[in-house]
């Protein structure tokens, strides 16, 4: 019995392979949730399984989705049904979608006869849709089929078809609650070309009108015509639990007896929701379905994204971007009613956490949100200036679910050594004091001067240390270069960019033009503890550090008035970071000279010539970047470095007491005299050098 009942289904699957050319014929249902409505579904249409009932209606998802279903026994025959589909929605207004049902015949000991099956059947559809909205209130929707089809009898092949067609759709929302849909079948006919001689088949078009229509909330009744008059109901418990019923009666002269008796439930918990369906046919077995829906990534699209600017940035800052606020984004609730939501932004790969800010939107009117953007220190990888896409994110809560509605935005994100000069106090950024290799070479040096002990002091600790650095790069090999390419004058203007190595890079390199200097020696300063400003010019930057010196104590040192400048009562010694390896009495000299010259030109004129960075202040709006850590070796040449710092104290002992370059002088021309060494020893005490004193004592006792 059930052998003839199972070919019967087939046959009425296929209407006659063998038959005539052009064929009616109705798809296995595959949405177990419409099944349970009574096959209705064309003017509802809201999952993943409207592909096959209305595409059109994917344009209405809020949310991704995958959907799975199976149908054991279908009608009573030994077939069973299994289906799958996914959708997904993008750009707000669009969705693809595509899914695979399985018609299949399983082998039973009664079907077979000497171990050779006596009847096998395998039917395929796959489906791929694209769905757009058009207006808010109006979907299209296209769909694509493939149809493969193997029958067997008596273990040999009897027919293999296969063929591809063709489904649209359309839905228009009339109100909220009331919605209409129209979908026409095989709109390309789905030609079933057979290779085993049978005829071919050409199943024709048909169409399907729907109404769906929600009277009050958590329900819906629809209403379906096409041969057959499709009508049922659902309604939501608690948003939990699913009730569903409905019916089908035929409206052909040979249909026209049939009346289908369809129900159902489900179940849902949060991102998940199981089916059932069943359905009474009194001519069949009764037909029991079973699915499983996932979905995920649920946009209510609510909230309208007017527009949305992210102004172009500069790795080197990404600090100060989490002080600041850096995108203005404007956005319109949709709705009739206030809506809470929280605005933020979010950037793949360059954030931890997407930042964000509460706000009621008002119904209707747009409203300006402005965002810091927080980035976490995988900015500092960039090493190309880069067009990005942010993630503006739009989230609140809507039927007791959270939505986010995504929107991109694109901006300019500079690599990380790009830098523009519209604010002097952003090169802050570079300046690094809490670099590896920064604390390195400058612990390092003072180290190995014993600059920082109590008997180790020249002029102030400050001036010491400051030196002692200064002479040390230079004895390192750092050299002044400039970039023929890209001259420092070129870049000074307010929109060009420029580019700055970090001190790091400057030290592995060895090199640098001016702006790399100044920061290396800043960086360097800072990390021992010596406040730094920087001096901008006119096609120049140099700095100056405070020695810790009051004037009066500078009067005392006999440092002349126009070798420093006064500021919050201590004197700052200018250097001209150009100038390593040639001395930093050299290079305190020429940047003194230099900035009395600019100090008199700004006096001469109205405009504002000279700029001045104060680091530490500076670093509150601009913190210093953190970048990843370069590996190379820092080995200071101590004899040379020594060397140095020993002849920038005699130049600046030179200049305080023109006895002492006699006393220089003598020991010249007999350095193993022991008299003269005892003088060297006691002008070098007299000035708080004692560690070469002692050397030079030591060296009068031998």
């Amino acid at each position: 019995m059930r052998v003839f009942l199972t070919i019967f289904v087939i046959l009425c699957m296929l209407v006659s392979v063998a038959g005539a050319d052009i064929l009616e014929t109705e798809e296995i249902p595959t949405s177990v949730r419409a099944v349970g409505m009574g096959e209705t579904f064309v003017g509802i249409a809201d999952d993943s399984t409207a592909i096959r009932f209305n595409p059109a209606g994917l344009a209405q998802m809020k949310h991704s989705e995958l959907s799975g279903m199976f149908a054991p026994g279908l009608y009573g025959s030994g077939l069973y049904s299994s289906y799958v589909s996914l959708a997904t929605p993008f750009q707000r207004i669009n969705t693809l979608a595509i899914d695979w049902l399985y018609t299949g015949f399983k082998e039973e000991e009664e079907f077979t006869y000497g171990g050779v099956p006596e009847l096998g059947y395998g039917e395929h559809l796959i489906y791929l849709a694209f769905a757009r909205r058009f207006r808010e209130n109006l979907f299209v929707g296209l769909s694509l089929k493939y149809y493969n089809v193997n029958i067997s009898l008596d273990g040999e092949n009897w027919a293999t078809g296969q063929g591809i067609g063709a489904d649209i759709g359309g839905l228009y929302r009339i109100f909220p609650q009331l919605s209409i849909g129209l979908t026409v079948k095989n709109v390309l006919p789905l030609k079933i070309n057979y290779e085993s001689g049978n005829p071919n088949t050409m199943l024709k078009p048909s169409v399907t009108f729907g109404i769906g229509y929600s009277p009050i909330k958590k329900l819906t009744v629809g209403l379906d015509i096409n041969d057959t008059l499709h009508f049922g109901a659902e309604y939501w418990i608690l948003n939990l639990f699913a009730v569903r019923a409905g019916a089908m009666k035929g409206l052909t002269y040979e249909s026209k007896d049939n009346f289908v008796i369809n129900a159902g439930g489900g179940i849902r918990y949060k991102f998940a929701q199981i089916d059932y369906a069943y359905t009474h046919n009194p001519d069949l077995f009764d037909t029991h379905r079973f699915s499983a829906t996932f979905a995920w990534g649920y946009h209510a699209y609510l909230v309208d994204v007017v527009s949305a600017n992210i102004k172009d940035m500069f790795a080197s800052l990404y600090k100060s971007y989490a002080q600041q606020d850096v995108a203005r984004i404007v956005v319109k609730n949709k709705t009739k009613k206030p809506l809470d939501a929280t605005v933020g932004i979010y950037i793949s790969g360059l954030m931890k956490n997407a930042t964000g800010r509460k706000v009621t939107l008002p119904p209707g009117i747009p409203t300006e949100v402005k965002l810091p953007i927080v980035f976490s220190e995988e900015v500092m990888e960039v090493r190309d200036d880069l067009t990005k896409s942010a993630e503006v994110i739009v989230s609140y809560e809507y039927e007791e679910r959270k939505s986010e509605d995504i929107t991109p935005a694109k901006f300019v994100l500079y690599n990380r050594n790009a830098f523009v000069w519209d604010d002097l106090d952003k090169i802050t950024g570079f300046v690094t004091p809490q670099d590896v290799k920064v604390k390195e070479f400058s612990r390092g040096v003072l180290q190995s001067i014993g600059a920082g002990k109590i008997r180790d002091r020249f002029i102030s600790d400050n001036f010491y240390k400051a030196m002692a650095i200064f002479d040390a790069l230079g004895s390192y090999g750092m050299t002044y270069i400039t970039d023929p390419n890209r001259p420092f004058a070129m870049t000074k203007t307010a929109s060009a960019i420029d580019y700055i190595a970090y001190p790091a890079e400057s030290l592995a390199a060895k090199s640098g033009d001016c702006d790399d200097c100044v920061v290396l020696y800043a960086s360097c300063l800072e990390n021992v503890g010596i406040p730094t400003i920087l001096i901008d010019v006119p096609d120049h930057i140099f700095m100056m550090f405070n020695s810790g010196l009051t004037p009066a104590e500078a009067s005392r040192e006999l440092i002349p008035d126009d070798m420093y400048v006064e500021i919050g009562g201590y004197i700052w010694i200018p250097v001209e970071t150009t100038m390593y390896g040639q001395g930093f009495m050299a290079a305190w000299k020429e940047a003194s000279e230099s900035l009395k010259e600019w100090l008199v030109k700004q006096s001469e004129t109205d405009k504002k010539i000279l700029r001045f960075s104060y680091i530490e202040e500076a670093w509150k709006k601009y913190p210093s970047a953190s970048i990843p850590k370069q590996e190379f070796d820092i080995i200071l040449p101590l004899n040379k470095m020594k060397r140095m710092i020993e002849e920038d104290i005699n130049k600046i002992l030179a200049e305080k007491d023109e006895n002492y370059i006699e006393v220089l002088e003598e020991y010249k021309e007999n350095p193993n005299d022991s008299k003269i060494n005892n003088k060297m020893g006691i002008y070098y005490a007299k000035n708080g050098v004692y560690t070469l004193a002692e050397r030079y004592f030591q060296k009068a006792i031998k």
